[in-house]
């Protein structure tokens, strides 16, 4: 349904929106942009600069538009061709304001999600209350010194799942289990698309996984499991490769350390299923969809939603189902949306990793496990566990800015580093190419 509802702006210090200043209602190019990852909106549109109202539009500035709040944070002034000034301002949702509370410790130690919430908005100055949450019964650990509570919560999310929700208004933040309908909504070419882009991306995919957790918590000898490694080649093997081929061709490698996993359950659910996402190429859909159903024939149709699951259908394109990510909406010209479908591995997605932290953990827990041989299967096979090619290996450490670097490929060695140390019998071939013959040069050199 198109709307024709104006932005109504506040003084920076009405914080409960209790006298409002002007209704903004020559302003155009309006729109909403929502992402699932987090739950944020942003609000954005433009006006002359010969308004008079656009005086109020300074650093934030309080908005109310559709039924939800924002606070202005950007602003670009353009004088165009046609000599005309044009105010460009882009707000914030509501929930901005969690990032100047700030929560000093933080210390959740095996709670529920409800119980988490509550300890990170308490005390809050403005009033922000813990909404809807129905998250099921998982206990998580989570701990933080001097980080901001919007901080805390998106990353808090990604530990026990679901879907943030923020009431800016009434402030409240809801923390729900799913987000979106799945009522068989299509979006189909030569319907109701203006145009698609498909993409495939193929750049993050990990068939074989290091998890750690705090203090050098692994999945090893969970349940009897006796590996430190999680793996899942599905994709490979729907295609019809064996477990093997798979195995032997497709490994991808790696590591990834969160300190606020502290029990190996959790980190085995959670890494599990962040494997068995990440073992797919990343597909994903952007669209100009052609809103119908402000048009009284096809009212039936009705409007998609943020999270909403989504069937693609396009001849050449193919067939796909997904869920609506994020979702850009011109309330006065609904013909414009754009949405975007997939499985993003949104910043706020993705499991929080530090891969030379994860390499740590791995060596720290190699020295101290008497299973390692048997839990390593590469190792019985004299394979390397660095992430490599066919053609090429690269090891590289660093430490203090200082880059020590190993590059071997089947022609030459190549050690860059501050200090080499050599231990034993070493020894050097140096040649040069004169014409067609070689020339060579040993140098023997012995260390106690």
């Amino acid at each position: 349904m198109i709307t024709y509802e104006y932005p109504i702006v506040y003084d920076r210090g009405d914080i409960y929106w209790e006298e409002k200043l002007a209704i903004l209602d020559k302003t155009t190019d309006i729109n909403i942009e929502e992402k699932l990852s987090d739950g944020k909106k942003t609000l954005r549109f433009k006006m002359s600069l010969r308004d008079v109202k656009s005086r109020y539009i300074v650093d934030d500035a309080r908005i109310l538009f559709g039924g939800n709040a924002y606070i202005v944070r950007n602003v670009a002034k353009d004088r165009t061709v046609a000599d005309e000034l044009v105010l460009s301002v882009e707000c914030y949702g509501n929930e901005i304001e969690l990032r100047d509370h700030m929560n000093e410790v933080l210390d959740i130690d095996t709670e529920t999600a409800e119980q988490a919430l509550t300890k990170v908005l308490e005390d809050n100055p403005l009033g922000w209350q813990v909404g809807t949450v129905d998250i099921d019964t998982k206990y998580r650990s989570y701990k933080a010194d001097f980080t901001n509570a919007l901080l805390n919560l998106v990353t808090m999310h990604t530990l026990w799942g679901g879907y943030l929700e923020f009431d800016t208004k009434n402030r409240l933040v809801h923390w729900k289990k799913s987000r979106g309908r799945n009522e068989g909504f299509r979006i189909q070419y030569g319907k109701n698309i203006e145009s698609i882009k498909r993409t495939e991306d193929y750049r993050d995919m990990v068939t074989k996984l290091y998890p750690f957790g705090y203090n050098g918590l692994s999945v090893f000898d969970y349940n009897g499991y006796d590996k430190f490694y999680l793996e899942n080649y599905s994709y490979y093997t729907e295609q019809g490769y064996s477990l093997e081929e798979a195995r032997k061709k497709f490994t991808k490698i790696a590591y990834m350390k969160d300190d606020n996993y502290v029990e190996q359950k959790a980190l085995w659910d959670d890494f599990s299923k962040k494997l068995e996402k990440q073992c797919r190429p990343q597909i994903g859909y952007q669209i100009k969809f052609l809103d119908r159903s402000c048009f009284e024939e096809f009212a039936h149709e009705g409007q998609p939603q943020l999270g909403d699951m989504v069937k693609v259908i396009d001849p050449e394109l193919g067939v796909s189902e997904q869920q609506i990510a994020k979702i850009k909406i011109y309330p006065h010209e609904i013909w414009r949306t754009v949405i975007n479908l997939g499985n993003f591995m949104d910043t706020y997605d993705a499991i929080v990793s530090d891969t030379s932290a994860g390499r740590k953990s791995y060596n720290n827990l190699k020295r101290k496990s008497s299973f390692w041989n048997t839990a390593v299967e590469d190792t019985k096979k004299n394979k390397s566990e660095i992430i490599q090619n066919e053609q090429e290996i690269i090891l590289r450490v660093r430490k203090d800015n200082v880059i020590s670097s190993i590059n071997q490929t089947a022609e030459s060695i190549r050690i860059r580093a501050h200090k080499v140390d050599l231990d034993g019998y070493a020894t050097f071939r140096l040649g040069r190419r004169r014409g067609n013959r070689n020339k060579w040069k040993e140098h023997h050199y012995w260390r106690d």
